[in-house]
């Protein structure tokens, strides 16, 4: 390799090093904020709710009774809850909301949807005593509330407490999004503005191809630096280290060859998972919107209820049928569900694997002919992880060349994820090498002690590289010394 080259690489090293210097910087400092988020939590007693189940002798009012006293022409779904300790029908009228009448004496409760979204945020705090400063429905996600909780639409719930706590419930499930306290918020908001770059605009996916370009440009400049060191390793081992520029340098090399190989495992994960971003993660927009009318419910809702001892209810449609879903507890406490067919009684056999294949087949545009095999996944692990939220789902795995797979969430009708060959490579690219969950077994505490010494290292090269440039700029200023020329070979790289 002829000197020019030699000295093109090393001037490209040291160009790109400094244009991926302050990203470099940001993301080591705000990555470090991620375990801190989770050894300092908010302050939650519980992240579920075990309520007292609805009875079958309580549902006095029957279903259909409601429909006609409040001229409710269709209806979308509806589940049995207790508002106040009060046996509840919750019934969901797509755009027009969610409301609620008691099950007893049929009277609605007036804001009911509000009331019950406190009661479940108290729920969720073990706190009933705070007094609740704001409540507001949120249909989007946001700072605050990001797209990894999944749920929408929620009710953002803040007490009044030291803490600031705020906490999101979904009252369609009655499950908890999430919950934010003052500290939590201040390491949220630095996390997604300089690991995240949320100030910059989105510009139709331009941030997440600048961050892309940013983590590709620092593999190169690993790719670089790795190939500078094998190229003047020789060189290297002879010079001094007399003085603190040389010194240095020599501690830029040692401290880079020691984390090289973390740079490029969080640069290359890190470009492959926002280049994946620019495709908009839609699961959330997905679940069936079909509507019932009271003609549909020949079979009584009580009556279905009470034959199956269920501890709550829905109504789905499928195989042009209305369904009623009963939500039972089956083995090893994991729900199970049973439909039973509202025009005429008759209990579906396998009903929840025929329910996920419809919804499968309705979020792809695929047929049912076109499923290699259907299976329920009730513990977070492999492709399907904690990331996703939702649990128990069906998994239905469809015979294309990419090994299509959706989740499906039977209970709500939601799409909890879809999978294909390259979202599966992302994500094992994203777990493995940017989160290094290949780490596991060592237990999460001790995993995420060790990223952030590998994080650590990343971030004394960068600062050794701009100490090394500053001391080149300083010295170039000087006044210029007559010595002898050295070849390439002798300069100090």
């Amino acid at each position: 390799m002829n000197t020019s080259t030699k000295q093109f690489i090393y001037k490209t090293h040291r160009w790109i090093g400094l244009i991926i210097l302050v990203p470099t910087i940001l993301w080591v400092l705000s990555g470090l904020l991620h375990p801190f988020m989770g050894w300092f939590p908010p302050n939650i007693k519980h992240r579920f709710l075990r309520e007292q189940p609805v009875q079958p002798s309580e549902l006095k009012v029957l279903l259909l009774q409601i429909m006609e006293q409040y001229h409710l022409e269709t209806i979308q779904n509806v589940r049995l809850v207790r508002v106040e300790n009060m046996p509840t029908y919750q019934v969901h009228l797509g755009e027009k909301g969610i409301r609620y009448f008691h099950t007893g004496s049929g009277k609605e409760i007036p804001e009911g949807d509000e009331r019950y979204a406190k009661q479940l945020a108290k729920g969720f705090l073990g706190d009933s005593a705070t007094s609740i400063t704001s409540i507001k429905l949120q249909h989007e996600f946001d700072g605050q509330y990001r797209e990894i909780n999944r749920l929408l639409p929620v009710y953002k719930v803040s007490f009044f407490r030291p803490d600031g706590i705020e906490v999101y419930v979904e009252t369609a499930s009655s499950r908890l999004g999430t919950a934010n306290d003052s500290k939590r918020r201040a390491m949220l908001w630095l996390f997604n503005t300089f690991h995240n770059w949320d100030l910059m605009p989105e510009m139709q996916g331009g941030r997440l191809i600048v961050i892309g370009l940013m983590a590709s440009l620092i593999f190169l400049s690993a790719l670089s630096g790795l190939f500078i060191y094998g190229i003047f390793w020789r060189v290297f081992k002879q010079l001094p280290s007399h003085n603190s520029k040389q010194r240095n340098r020599k501690l830029h090399r040692i401290v880079g060859l020691s984390s090289t190989v973390f740079m490029f495992l969080f640069a290359f994960s890190g470009a492959f998972h926002a280049f994946k971003k620019l495709e908009p993660d839609s699961r959330h927009l997905f679940e069936p919107k079909h509507s019932f009318k009271s003609s549909d419910f020949q079979f009584p809702l009580k009556t279905a209820f009470a034959e199956q001892t269920g501890l709550n209810t829905g109504l789905v449609f499928m195989d042009e049928q209305p369904y009623y879903q009963i939500t039972k507890i089956g083995k090893e406490r994991t729900p199970q569900l049973v439909y039973i067919n509202a025009q005429n009684g008759n209990l579906l056999p396998k009903g929840d694997s025929i329910y996920a294949v419809n919804l499968a087949c309705m979020f792809s545009g695929l047929q049912a002919n076109e499923i290699n095999k259907v299976s329920q996944i009730t513990a977070f692990k492999g492709e399907y992880g904690f990331i996703n939220k939702r649990l128990p789902v069906m998994r239905v795995d469809f015979d294309t060349p990419n090994h299509l797979t959706y989740y499906v969430e039977t209970r709500t009708g939601k799409m909890a994820s879809h999978v294909t060959d390259s979202a599966r490579l992302e994500g094992f690219s994203f777990a493995w090498l940017h989160k290094f969950h290949f780490l596991d077994f060592l237990g999460k505490d001790t995993r995420n002690i060790l990223m952030m010494c590998f994080a650590l290292t990343i971030l004394g090269t960068a600062s050794l590289g701009l100490l090394i440039f500053l001391q080149k700029r300083k010295s170039s200023k000087a006044p210029v010394q007559k010595q002898e020329e050295q070849p390439l070979e002798q300069e100090t790289v």
